[in-house]
């Protein structure tokens, strides 16, 4: 919870009469889910809630999906207040936000912004356990305009069916696991002033690009077309590549038409990307992809004339900490052919209203 009211009525009784005589200060829910609930914490929130008075209420919830509930008591003071919040920031697994679609009426709510993992496991058999509450629990917000909304497992993307109220958002940013999907809900977008999406390369020439970036539904293969059919392969300086699956092959026949890249990542989400030994070594062999992108590097110094120094970054998500280090310093002597090649397991998830739309 924000602590910064409850300490402006500690400084003095000056300080305690001007916090409690303005209900905006305790207007900013924070509620981290996990470990909170003892210690007075939920008649803390009651309070708070009380001294916000009518004031529209900015509500952050995070719940780790490590450990799985069903309810809490402090999601249940917060949507006491249902009917007030404005901005709410909601980052839980799926069975918590189920309890929050049970008759629980949004009519304020403004802004949304929503994480939850779908995970497929002895917990959670499929998204299709949920029903149609489950679905529809933004549908009836009125007054919502801004949405973003990126949902996923830690091994692919994958779009859950929320039904919303598309027609009247002004900001969305979402990803679609089609380029059908994306373009059906393009065409609901009627107000929209702001608009961050995935998967929609197959529908784009742009011969004079010069950098893209691609996360999630965007495979190797989708990248292949596109920068073929566009016929920038000449132009493109940087390329940032994050997937759930990356096939080594089509990647491969993707880097041999750039020519002109000095920036290079690919991501790999499902931790597919390199091999690695079943048991840890002093000194990793160096993946398959590895090898073979090497080869091709070194072939290419050899025909393609002032070919640029390239920052090869490769993530893979299962890596070792350990092992990619290693092999990141195993790799440093390609430095004087050109190529700096760093190995990371530490897969940055999108962003993309804090990033630069790029495509």
């Amino acid at each position: 919870m924000g602590s910064a009211p409850w300490l402006f009525t500690r400084i003095c009784r000056f300080w305690a009469a001007v916090a409690l005589a303005t209900p905006v200060l305790w207007s900013n829910l924070d509620l981290h889910l996990d470990g909170m609930g003892r210690n007075g914490a939920i008649p803390l929130a009651q309070l708070q809630i009380q001294r916000s008075q009518n004031i529209p209420l900015t509500v952050t919830i995070r719940h780790s999906s490590n450990v799985w509930i069903d309810s809490h008591p402090l999601l249940d003071v917060a949507l006491s207040a249902s009917e007030r919040w404005s901005v709410a920031d909601i980052h839980m697994n799926p069975i918590l936000l189920q309890e929050m679609a049970k008759g629980h009426r949004f009519q304020s709510l403004t802004t949304l912004d929503i994480f939850i993992d779908l995970s497929v496991d002895d917990r959670f058999d499929h998204i299709s356990k949920f029903d149609d509450a489950f679905w529809s629990a933004f549908s009836l917000t009125p007054k919502l305009t801004h949405l973003r909304a990126l949902s996923w497992d830690w091994s692919y993307f994958i779009t859950p069916p929320f039904i919303l109220p598309w027609a009247q958002l002004t900001r969305l940013t979402t990803s679609f696991t089609s380029n059908t999907e994306a373009l059906t809900v393009l065409g609901k977008l009627s107000n929209v002033t702001e608009c961050a999406l995935t998967s929609i390369l197959d529908f784009l020439e742009t011969p004079s690009l010069t950098s893209l970036a691609v996360y999630g539904a965007g495979d190797a293969d989708t990248v292949l077309s596109f920068v073929v059919r566009s016929r920038c392969a000449n132009s493109l300086t940087s390329l940032q590549l994050r997937s759930s699956t990356i096939n080594h092959d089509t990647a491969l026949c993707l880097t041999e038409k750039l020519s002109s890249v000095t920036s290079l990542e690919l991501g790999d989400f499902h931790g597919k990307l390199l091999s690695r030994s079943s048991t840890m070594s002093i000194v990793p062999a160096i993946p398959h992809f590895v090898r073979a992108f090497i080869d091709q590097w070194l072939s290419k110094r050899k025909s393609v004339t002032d070919l640029p120094p390239l920052n090869l970054l490769l993530t893979d998500k299962a890596l070792p900490h350990p092992e990619d280090r290693k092999l990141t310093s195993l790799l440093s002597p390609l430095r004087k052919t050109g190529l700096v090649v760093t190995v990371s397991q530490a897969v940055a998830r999108p962003d993309i209203m804090g990033e630069p739309f790029l495509y």
